[in-house]
């Protein structure tokens, strides 16, 4: 919708429709759906507040 509108896209638009150009609509909403439960299971579980431009980083292990 926020294409149509010439509005700019999130991250995580943009990673809808390209994945949904490369294996079809279905899977598209299936992974959507997934990585926003992940993403809020992880908001909860930290108790933080939902954050749609947050990237992980993983942690630095001492050798």
């Amino acid at each position: 919708m926020a294409r149509k509108r010439g509005q700019t896209l999130d991250r995580t638009q943009q990673w809808a429709l390209a994945l949904a150009e490369r294996k079809g609509h279905n899977k598209a909403v299936v992974a959507l759906a997934n990585k926003t439960a992940r993403r809020l299971w992880a908001a909860e579980h930290h108790g933080v507040g939902f954050d749609p431009d947050h990237l992980s980083q993983r942690e630095q292990r001492a050798a």
